[in-house]
């Protein structure tokens, strides 16, 4: 099959990087758009959710989607602080003026506690262009925002997110002359910031090869569907329609032990529809799959997603777990308590709402063994799955998330040997459900970790340890047996097995290090807090460097960070290098504990990946 995509790509690249090029043809040669000064207009916090969860972003997100003032009322003499009461009295807002020449404006810096919290606030500043042109401009926000230029309405997000630089990638129409960018951002709970920089096409390219996962992952809206509809809906990412890159292909597969295609559709990243209709000869379920090609015919993505009708869905949920037909295998059971945890089937009134992929990649799971389809058959393997083991200390079954990447190549290589990492994205502080945990009830961390894992073909694992048990040394047996269980479906590089762990969760780490000997090659740390005493360091490192020798040092620090202060940190490092271990360490002014100005994980999983 890649021999003929590669007979099918010439054209179609050809067309694809004539309209961009046509698109951007004016700012060839332009120097960047700049800022007509470093005075920039940020009104008052306005309320945005007026009921229910303050962190909910949705419709009810009244501040969101009012239009407070029109947009082109906006022009350049506002853009100084003796304007400030005509703009007050035309706009019905309170504006103040603020300078910088920084591309991340961090909102908690300007407002007190009252008002960082389940709000909106509008940020304008004043451009200057040479020419009229066409210029990309990157953005990231957290959460959502609207950006109009000039008072047109350019581009919109809205969901909870954290600031990422490139998050999204906007041509925009710049005039010649003066032009005014007015942003609205708003705020449900934490960190409130954006991010806004002006970008060459170059640097655009580049960016969209580095964030093939991010423009191409989790692709349908739901996946569990009304009876009635005929179609998926299309997620938006703000830069496909500017990938002139890749080509992508869209199949449906029967859910059977044959798994053969029902239909297959090809598309140009800049005309992929905002709805896809469901494949002739859809019976009530399918795999969604999409290969994203390169210009050589190479898949540099892939994912496959079940759809379901929901009356399938809730009958086939109800039928799997209606009894339990091996009461031996751990695996059997979590995907049976997975299910019923999250299809409600136990009628819990405080039961968690899990995303529709979650729920529908349980049931798939559950739904091999009506198949006999076993885990180590390639059919439909790949993705979020529902893992478990028994534990010896209490005969339990302690589920776990394994991820698991999609193949990038037609031909599957049986000697493919994968890297994995294991999470530890900070520790439960008691020994909560599992399936309750926010580590694992998000779907956004799903979602992403689902890319990443295909992009770097690295198997995820994320544990909870029997709450904090494991991290503590009571309950060692866990990476163990989970590497066990592993190496029976998949080949492993039992010489390039990593921990990644935030906040406390790093120390966790090492004190699991210190109780039981482990194949560990990596340690990636994001904003760890850790003991400030060098007595306790040194013992720590003392040991680590006894017991593992050759380990290599990942650590990723934010300059604003309370809880784990970047001066504890750098001590560390310094300590770390005296004793002769490799490090690599990156400290970013503008991040917080939980938000940074960047992705450290999925840098550790490249980094991971190079190292191999």
């Amino acid at each position: 099959m890649e021999r003929s995509w590669c007979l099918d790509l010439n054209t179609i690249f050809t067309v694809s990087l004539f309209l961009i090029s046509v698109m951007l043809l004016p700012s060839c040669g332009k120097e960047a758009p700049r800022s007509e000064s470093t005075f920039m207009l940020v009104s008052e916090p306005l309320l945005n959710r007026i009921i229910d969860n303050e962190n909910i972003h949705d419709q009810d997100c009244v501040g969101f989607y009012t239009h407070h003032f029109p947009p082109a009322l906006l022009d350049s003499s506002f853009f100084n602080p003796d304007s400030l009461k005509s703009l007050d009295r035309k706009t019905g807002l309170r504006w103040n003026v603020i300078s910088t020449t920084d591309s991340v404006i961090n909102f908690l810096h300007i407002f007190s506690a009252e008002d960082d919290t389940n709000r909106v606030v509008y940020f304008a500043e004043l451009v200057e262009s040479d020419s009229s042109i066409t210029k990309i401009l990157s953005i990231g926000s957290d959460d959502g925002f609207i950006l109009w230029v000039n008072g047109d309405s350019i581009a919109s997000v809205h969901k909870g997110r954290q600031m990422l630089k490139h998050d999204d990638l906007i041509p925009i129409k710049l005039r010649k002359g003066k032009n005014i960018l007015l942003f609205k951002v708003d705020q449900g709970t934490g960190d409130w910031s954006l991010f806004r920089k002006f970008i060459s096409v170059e640097r655009m390219r580049s960016i969209t090869l580095s964030k093939v996962p991010e423009l191409y992952q989790d692709i349908p809206e739901w996946c569990i569907l009304p009876d009635t509809s005929n179609f998926i809906k299309v997620k938006q990412a703000h830069g496909r329609n500017l990938d002139s890159l890749h080509v992508l292909y869209i199949g449906w597969k029967q859910i059977d032990r044959n798994n053969q295609y029902l239909q297959v559709s090809t598309y140009q990243p800049p005309g992929l529809p905002e709805t896809l209709p469901l494949p002739t000869g859809f019976d009530r379920k399918a795999i969604f799959e999409i290969k994203v090609v390169n210009q050589s015919g190479k898949i540099d993505y892939g994912e496959e997603i079940p759809i379901f009708y929901e009356r399938e869905a809730n009958r086939l949920a109800k039928k799997l777990t209606k009894y339990r037909k091996n009461n031996d295998d751990p695996v059997y059971l979590a995907r049976f308590d997975a299910v019923i945890k999250m299809f409600n089937l136990d009628n819990n009134p405080e039961a968690e709402e899990y995303s529709t992929r979650m729920k529908a990649h349980a049931l798939l799971d559950l739904y091999r063994y009506e198949l006999n389809l076993s885990d180590s058959d390639p059919q439909f393997s790949a993705g979020p799955r529902v893992w478990g083991y028994r534990s010896a200390i209490d005969n339990m079954v302690q589920p776990y998330r394994l991820i698991i990447p999609a193949s990038l190549s037609d031909q599957p290589n049986s000697e493919l040997v994968y890297n994995v990492v294991f999470i530890m994205r900070w520790v439960a502080e008691d020994d909560r459900e599992f399936w309750k945990t926010q580590q694992v009830t998000s779907h956004w961390r799903m979602a992403t970790r689902v890319g990443y894992s295909t992009h770097f073909q690295t198997i995820l694992v994320m544990t909870h340890g029997r709450g904090i048990q494991n991290y503590l040394g009571d309950a060692t047996e866990e990476i163990p047996l989970i590497l066990k269980q592993l190496r029976q479906c998949w080949n492993i590089d039992t010489t390039n097995i990593s921990i990644f762990a935030h906040s406390n969760a790093p120390m966790m780490a090492l004190n699991l290090l210190q109780a039981i000997k482990l194949p560990i090659a990596h340690l990636g740390f994001w904003s760890p807090i850790l003991p400030v005493e060098d007595s306790a360091i040194n013992q720590i490192l003392f040991w680590i460097r006894r017991d593992y020798p050759e380990v290599k040092w990942f650590v990723w620090q934010s300059g604003e960070d309370e809880k784990a202060p970047a001066v504890i940190t750098r001590k560390w490092i310094e300590m770390i290098k005296k004793v002769g271990f490799e490090v690599s360490y990156q400290e970013e002014p503008h991040s917080t504990h939980y938000v940074y100005l960047g992705d450290p994980e999925k840098e550790f999983y490249g980094l991971v990946k190079k190292l191999k």
